[in-house]
């Protein structure tokens, strides 16, 4: 009677798991940072020929203060990253913006990564982005 109990509640055990586990599975949406201060973060690389440009905006909520710096990398042959060019500024305003300009490589892989914190009330907020981009 007891190795019959013991494999019931072994089981129920592994039945109570299960669910568990099923219960936890989230839907396949997109992950989005849970921010406080932030309202969004943009970071992209475009080509016109073999002028390359990084844009970034982090956008904060109201009554906010934002600093930031975005640098640039191509990716080299040994598969290392060779830095570009950056650019960093703040803003009392809630928006800053970032660019940089710079000469690319045709067949180069490029690499920016933004990193911003965005303060309110004296507290800093820190978000990153990291976009990539083949130059054509």
């Amino acid at each position: 009677m007891k190795k019959i109990i013991s494999i019931f509640m072994a089981l129920f055990t592994l039945a109570s798991f299960s669910v568990c586990i099923n219960a936890a599975v989230i839907p396949e949406t997109e992950i989005l940072p849970l921010w406080e201060n932030t309202s969004s973060v943009t970071n992209s690389i475009g080509f016109s020929g073999t002028q390359g440009t990084v844009s970034c905006t982090v956008h904060g909520d109201a009554g906010t203060t934002v600093t930031g710096e975005v640098r640039v990398y191509r990716q080299t042959a040994s598969g290392a990253w060779s830095f570009v060019g950056m650019d960093s500024g703040s803003s009392e305003t809630r928006l800053l913006n970032l660019v940089v300009d710079f000469t690319a490589k045709s067949g180069a892989y490029y690499k920016s990564v933004l990193t911003a914190t965005v303060y309110k009330n004296g507290v800093g907020e820190e978000v990153t982005r990291t976009s990539y981009k083949t130059c054509p």
